[in-house]
């Protein structure tokens, strides 16, 4: 059973997959390639992908355009730690053909909003692979940090990438959102 989470804005609601989205996701991501990702492209990795979002450690979200409903991508929170970390991890992904129009960056406010207020997360992290240019702007844009570079950090289509890791702590969340004196991402 999906975490009931519905995250809405402008342009986008954010909720839970759906075993009906199977069909949806799928051909957007095989029609997406991209070698910095590796979304689900057939059942079998989908009902996986379906599965994992089932623990308690993650919010796993689809990216559903409110004017037609089209499903555009994925956007989640994941490893979630408790206790004295109170962290998670950012991971994203948007279909090409609707890169570049805003989309991922309204729905990465609504993350974190969400991360920094119901989930009560500290810290957020996004690693990214040196070369994927797009989603440094992106995060560089929501006021993420560079930490440095991890190297040989995550397999990511069988081989060993570095990543430089990006982070916000909720402080800086918040001081971000009242500088730019939204109350609801826009």
């Amino acid at each position: 059973m999906p975490k009931p989470i519905r995250l809405e804005g402008p342009r986008l609601t954010l909720s839970p997959f759906h075993r009906r989205d199977m069909e949806a996701f799928t051909r957007l991501n095989r029609r997406s390639r991209s070698r910095f990702v590796h979304p689900p492209t057939t059942p079998a990795r989908f009902e996986r992908y379906l599965e994992r979002a089932k623990a308690p450690d993650i919010f796993r979200l689809a990216l559903r355009r409110n004017e037609d409903g089209a499903l555009l991508g994925s956007i989640e929170l994941s490893q979630i730690s408790r206790g004295i970390l109170q962290s998670g991890y950012l991971g994203y992904q948007i279909g090409s053909e609707y890169e570049g129009q805003g989309y991922m960056s309204e729905a990465m406010r609504l993350v974190l909003d969400f991360a920094f207020g119901p989930v009560k997360l500290h810290r957020v992290e996004a690693n990214i692979q040196p070369t994927n240019a797009p989603s440094i702007r992106l995060v560089k844009r929501m006021g993420f940090r560079n930490e440095g570079t991890a190297i040989r950090y995550l397999k990511i289509h069988g081989a060993w990438q570095d990543h430089q890791r990006w982070a916000m702590l909720a402080e800086e969340w918040r001081v971000k959102r009242r500088r730019t004196g939204r109350s609801r991402p826009r």
